[in-house]
């Protein structure tokens, strides 16, 4: 992954081109694995990915993967907050 700044001409780590890489990080304080993509974040579960090596990576398929990622983070930031205020869960029903 380091070539992606040399490649893009990349000077800052907030830039588009870095922060739109599925990137993984070892969190030492909680033990655990957190996937980062743009604003997204995750802890791993450990989860099947699949027959990754037999993926090919194109355009459409980096954009796939962070449309997921951003919604993916927004249904959870919204369902956390609907288990903080039972409210927002009747609202959003009607």
């Amino acid at each position: 992954m380091p070539f992606v700044f040399f490649d893009f001409s990349i000077l800052d780590r907030r830039e588009f081109e870095w922060e739109s890489q599925l990137r993984f990080y070892w969190d030492k304080d909680t033990d655990e694995l957190i996937i980062r993509q743009c604003t997204g974040e995750f802890g791993y579960g450990y989860e099947y990915m699949g027959l990754n090596g037999r993926l090919v990576i194109t355009p459409l398929t980096d954009r796939i993967y962070l449309t997921l990622t951003q919604v993916s983070d927004i249904f959870i930031q919204r369902s956390q907050k609907e288990a903080q205020n039972p409210r927002l869960k009747k609202s959003r029903s009607v």
